[in-house]
């Protein structure tokens, strides 16, 4: 099985915590099922709301993509509804540019006047407590290797497992466990120590993470395994702000995807760092 990078990874940990979860399967039976199973993505959708924020007044800007905008009003609401392909670009922040992060080439998003509501538990993370030991337990090999470095950054956050799950998918209800694993800026940091590739995660280099080590900083994985250890639907949300000039930039990331023909594998790892697409928030007058 080829290597992913650390988004992958987050993808095959919260599918063997969960696994681990359900069956109370060992390492290798995990790793088996992990290597066994297939995924293709069939559809994604993302929504970023980026903008710097002064004496509580938003002044947005919109990233350097292309974009097809149809504006709907219902007689009470006025919102926007998008299209936009990226192209493959990630996002990074160095120094004033901003550019763009991209999972996939194209995303709809819909209604951008309504925030999207982010579940998140405080629950004592038993789970990733018990697939460490599993791991450490087991023999060893790349992968595993892989896994056992994020399990033990994931172990000191919160996360929690609940079986037997209704999940809303194109108009199905299916039967899922769903679980949830947040990181802090300092297990995001310590990961950056062990893989270098953090950066397709979070869309920022490593200097930059160092810069709002005291600023806020929130990355949370929601997955939605069914009872064929099939990864049906996730939600990925990065929430950070930073302070550049005494100003604040307040970033929101919330990527919402599903899993359908489940026939080839994923290929999560991000394109490489492309410096031509970018923005400075000077010349944008931000």
């Amino acid at each position: 099985m080829k290597r992913m990078g650390i988004f992958g990874l987050v993808v095959v940990l919260s599918f063997a915590f969960t696994a681990c979860g359900i069956d109370g399967l060992t390492a290798t039976e995990v790793l088996e099922k992990i290597s066994e199973s297939q995924y293709q993505i069939e559809s994604g959708r993302f929504s970023m709301e980026m903008g710097t924020y002064v004496d509580g007044e938003v002044a947005g800007f919109n990233p350097d993509i292309e974009m097809e905008i149809q504006g709907k009003f219902d007689g009470d609401i006025a919102y926007t509804e998008l299209k936009m392909e990226m192209f493959g670009t990630p996002t990074f922040m160095e120094g004033y540019q901003v550019g763009n992060i991209a999972y996939f080439k194209s995303f709809d998003l819909f209604n951008l006047n309504e925030e999207e509501k982010f579940l998140k538990f405080d629950v004592e993370d038993e789970i990733g407590k018990d697939f460490y030991e599993m791991l450490q337990a087991s023999e060893v090999d790349e992968m595993q290797e892989d896994l056992v470095n994020l399990a033990q950054v994931t172990t000191n956050r919160n996360s929690s497992a609940e079986q037997e799950v209704n999940v809303q998918i194109n108009d199905q209800q299916q039967l899922a466990t769903k679980l949830t694993v947040e990181l802090g800026l300092d297990e995001i940091m310590t990961l950056i120590e062990q893989e270098g590739d953090l950066l397709y995660v979070t869309g920022l280099e490593e200097e930059m993470l160092e810069l709002i080590i005291d600023d806020s900083f929130d990355f949370s994985l929601t997955t939605y395994v069914n009872n064929e250890y099939q990864i049906i639907k996730q939600k990925v949300q990065i929430d950070y702000e930073l302070k550049m000039a005494g100003e604040v930039v307040k970033v929101k990331n919330t990527i919402d995807t599903e899993y359908w023909d489940i026939n080839e594998d994923i290929d999560i790892n991000l394109p490489e760092f492309d410096e031509t697409n970018t923005i400075d928030i000077e010349e944008a007058g931000l």
